[in-house]
């Protein structure tokens, strides 16, 4: 298998292409939102990266840690990574509730589209430190 089995698919193709119109990250990230509800909507695409992760055996020997959010991968570059995570039901439900820690991103942006499920809500904090 492909390191890179995603990499000439249009939709990463048009991603990669954003991504050379756009080097501004903010806006490279406001105009990928339309590319990854398609991605999200295409059934057809969505069974293909399942199939290709799940007979990828570097994929199913992957360890998991307590940490690890559960993904796909599709595709990755030196300027973006793509993949589709999944937030399962924490064992104790309570509506409005996915997660219980705070993490961040180091100084990546996220752009997310909710593929299935009513997406979810972000906290955004003021990255300024002021040291005494």
């Amino acid at each position: 298998m492909s390191t890179q089995p995603f990499e000439h698919h249009p939709y990463v193709e048009r991603l990669k292409k954003l991504n050379e119109l756009y080097p501004e990250r903010s806006e490279f990230h406001a105009r990928s939102g339309e590319i990854l509800q398609e991605m999200g909507a295409d059934n057809a695409f969505l069974q293909t990266v399942i199939r290709r992760n799940f007979d990828d055996q570097g994929y199913l020997d992957q360890q998991w840690s307590l940490y690890n959010i559960p993904f796909l991968y599709i595709y990755e570059c030196n300027d973006f990574y793509l993949k589709i995570h999944f937030f399962p039901a924490m064992q104790n439900y309570r509506p409005g509730q996915a997660a219980h820690c705070i993490h961040h991103h180091n100084n990546y942006i996220l752009t997310t589209a909710a593929i299935y499920g009513s997406g979810y809500e972000t906290m955004l904090f003021d990255k300024q430190v002021d040291f005494v």
